[in-house]
């Protein structure tokens, strides 16, 4: 086998890799409605506090909750 025909053999993708692919499900996205749910339950819960604290919450409850629905 010369250096061409080892590029091209690395350059095509394996059938592990198509497999894998073929596997993937399709991201569920949040609603707008459900991102303004998971905003109240934390406003509620941070109502008062510091905002960096507050927009750090809602940014892991937002993770959260995309988490649920891609799993």
């Amino acid at each position: 086998m010369d250096k061409d025909e080892q590029i091209t053999r690395m350059a095509q993708p394996s059938k592990e890799f198509s497999g894998f692919q073929e596997a993937r499900r399709t991201w569920v996205d949040l609603t707008r409605t459900q991102m303004q749910d998971v905003y109240f339950a934390v406003l509620k819960e941070h109502r008062g506090g510091h905002q960096m604290e507050g927009q750090l919450a809602f940014g892991e409850a937002l993770q959260a909750k995309l988490k649920e629905r891609n799993t």
